[in-house]
């Protein structure tokens, strides 16, 4: 298992280590907006190669991301 990644969910990625809104961070990920919302919120979840491609994108590994409803 790796070292104690740090873990947060995709809200506070985007909030505190980019900085971005939203819209930006739809933009750096290659998807709209409205999911963005939807993933925050827990209303969606992503499916298991979005949230790999996710997390590439964004230089993580996936278990790094945690989505609303995702059991610890």
């Amino acid at each position: 298992m790796d070292e104690q990644l740090p873990r947060r969910t995709l809200r506070q990625w985007r909030e505190k280590v980019y900085f971005e809104t939203q819209e930006e961070f739809a933009q750096r990920l290659g998807v709209h907006e409205t999911a963005i919302s939807l993933w925050e919120t827990g209303r969606r979840h992503p499916r298991l190669r979005t949230r790999r491609i996710i997390a590439e994108r964004l230089g993580l590994k996936p278990q790094q991301i945690i989505f609303e409803g995702d059991e610890e």
